[in-house]
């Protein structure tokens, strides 16, 4: 039986794979797919800075890949208010507080990355520029989102593109 090759010898920085890029997209870089690419979350997390920017501009809007785990980046408002649109109207006033909440919450996240990780966030400042405006525009829309059901989940932000790297002008519409 073949043994698994260390991280370090597989892993060519300068050639990024579609099984690893699928296995950050999703999740923390381990075992996605029944990948054998990394062992422990440590390999996954010392492969992430190779990755990261691809992945990012193939990340749908107001979402975040499963490798930016490892940068401790999170986005939750756009769930919250997807949730929060079933309310009845009783409720929005509570589901609103939540949702912005979330949105200081996601905002925050970003700052704290900024300042943690200089050299990784100025790698993808125009994704988390992009993502800080998907935000703000979220919030400036809420209230009407909120009214009207099924709102959030038709809402798309602009400028138009499905992914970061889309509505960036970086990838073609059929490159994955």
């Amino acid at each position: 039986m073949p043994t698994r090759q260390t991280l370090r010898r597989r892993h060519d920085p300068a050639r990024l794979t579609a099984d690893v890029l699928d296995a950050y997209l999703v999740g923390d870089g381990t075992a996605a797919y029944d990948s054998t690419w990394t062992r422990t979350a440590g390999e996954a997390a010392r492969g992430w800075p190779a990755y990261r920017r691809a992945c990012w501009l193939r990340t749908p809007r107001l979402m975040v890949p499963g490798g930016a785990v490892h940068d401790g980046l999170t986005v939750s408002a756009f769930d919250a208010a997807r949730w929060v649109n079933g309310y009845t109207p009783s409720f929005l006033a509570e589901g609103e507080a939540k949702v912005r909440a979330a949105l200081e919450a996601d905002r925050a996240a970003v700052a704290a990355f900024r300042r943690r990780a200089p050299t990784a966030a100025r790698e993808i400042a125009d994704v988390l520029d992009l993502l800080l405006g998907d935000l703000d525009q979220l919030e400036a829309l809420l209230p009407a989102l909120l009214a009207e059901p099924g709102a959030v989940t038709r809402w798309r932000p602009t400028p138009a593109g499905p992914r970061y790297g889309d509505a960036l002008g970086l990838l073609a519409p059929d490159e994955e």
